[in-house]
């Protein structure tokens, strides 16, 4: 039995996206759609091959489309976005909105945005919307993303464009996950460590001592406080990339930006990043890691202390020397900050 109306997919659309417009279009929810085609809610990154057989069945729309709205390189459920509360997965770019309306198209979201680290636009790089909060709205037989006041997302707003550095991380993140080479400008060279390192330092950057708000918040433009504020303290567990699940875009891409502080050469960290994190001294191998080391407390200076041996050297080393350089000459057994330069330096 075929769809009444089955809309062709969009070029770099994801398949939550298709699967949705799918739905909106036959005037059913998504739990709905499922039940009738009986599916599992759809897995963007390794939909079954009786979910994607199905699909094609009642849309007409050949089987290696519908493969081709997947993201096929990503082979750990981990780094998929969770389900938002109407079953999505995602996020919207306002730029490809504004266009399709005035293209007379449906809104859609791209593919990579069911990934946990990426929050961006693949085509206009700026930041992407998140799901909830948004819902269709046929006009004319058209599906526009609206917003809870009712207006159509794109419309009245402005994008905002992220930094290069976070932008190039979220890029060299992807190509980690294909075993694809991360491209340079990283303290480490390899995916599998550019990979260990990011689960690690996601929960450094995340802790928060009382009273404090986490390293990762520094990176937040809009400067607005408030219970949203993604966070984890000390009586937490170690959770690394589970820690953003069904989080938002607005809190994935503050890590993200965090992460790219740490993880960056120290060439490569100036402007906006380089006054940010207003460095004690001239920036240098520790640069990133003493504002880390100031940030987090005691009891996240344990944690890192914990992380050290878990870490690729290029990252335990300036992290020891930040140590070090906090507790004075000596202290906690750390051993003085300059002794970790040279090897670090060879390292690079």
């Amino acid at each position: 039995m075929r769809l009444p109306y089955a809309p062709r997919p969009v070029a770099g659309e994801g398949l939550s996206s298709w699967t949705a417009r799918l739905a909106a279009h036959n005037y059913v929810d998504l739990p709905t759609f499922w039940t009738w085609l009986a599916i599992d809610p759809i897995d963007d990154l390794r939909p079954s091959p009786s979910t994607v057989d199905r699909l094609a069945e009642v849309t007409g729309v050949p089987t290696a489309t519908i493969a081709d709205l997947c993201i096929p390189q990503s082979r750990r459920p981990a780094w998929a976005v969770a389900l938002d509360p109407d079953g999505r997965r995602g996020g919207a770019c306002p730029v490809c909105c504004r266009e399709a309306g005035v293209q007379g198209r449906d809104h859609w979201w791209p593919a990579q945005s069911v990934m946990l680290l990426w929050v961006s636009c693949p085509v206009h790089r700026c930041t992407l919307v998140d799901l909830d909060g948004l819902a269709f709205v046929s006009t004319g037989g058209v599906l526009k993303l609206t917003l809870q006041d009712g207006g159509a997302l794109g419309a009245p707003r402005t994008s905002r464009v992220l930094s290069e550095r976070t932008l190039a991380l979220e890029a060299s993140l992807a190509n980690a996950l294909a075993a694809l080479p991360i491209g340079p400008g990283w303290r480490v060279r390899s995916a599998r460590s550019l990979l260990q390192a990011t689960e690690i330092l996601i929960d450094l950057v995340l802790y928060k001592e009382t009273g404090q708000t986490p390293f990762a918040w520094l990176f937040e433009p809009e400067r607005i406080g408030g219970p949203f504020i993604l966070s984890l303290q000390a009586s937490e567990p170690i959770k690394g990339l589970d820690a953003l699940q069904g989080q938002s875009v607005r809190s994935r891409r503050n890590v993200l930006s965090a992460l790219a502080a740490l993880l960056s050469r120290p060439a490569r960290l100036e402007g906006e990043i380089a006054e940010i994190l207003s460095w004690r001294t001239a920036p240098d191998h520790q640069g990133p890691y003493r504002t880390l080391v100031d940030h987090i407390g005691r009891d996240g200076r344990r944690r890192l202390e914990a992380a050290l041996q878990h870490l690729p050297n290029a990252i335990a080393l300036p992290a020891v020397a930040a140590l070090a350089d906090e507790a004075g000459i000596g202290g906690n057994g750390l051993h003085k900050p300059l002794a970790f330069r040279n090897d670090y330096e060879r390292g690079l």
